[in-house]
């Protein structure tokens, strides 16, 4: 639905976004990241919104994605599983002195 929009008109990007709203079906989405306190985490309290989450997506969409989740969450990579979900990209994130 966004794409292109760089060739339009800034006054008639609103009219067509809404053009390709009503005649174009959205068919992915990608998810919230939210993440919960340690100390919370054993309540099931990110377990309830993991699950909120994919039943509310399988509704609307054929395809949805909970996206940048790093490989050290194992907690929420698991409960991901546990509802349906599967291990699609590895991100990681290296650091490096800016001087030494």
């Amino acid at each position: 639905i966004l794409t292109g929009l760089q060739r339009i008109p800034h006054w008639l990007r609103l009219p067509v976004i809404l053009w390709r709203m009503k005649t174009r079906k959205i068919t992915s989405c990608r998810q919230l990241v939210y993440g919960v306190r340690p100390k919370f985490r054993d309540h099931g309290l990110h377990a309830w919104l993991l699950r909120e989450q994919f039943s509310e997506a399988k509704k609307r969409y054929p395809l949805a994605e909970l996206g940048w989740m790093e490989e050290n969450n194992t907690q929420i990579l698991a409960a991901c599983t546990l509802v349906g979900g599967f291990h699609q990209r590895t991100w990681r994130i290296y650091e490096k002195p800016l001087a030494a």
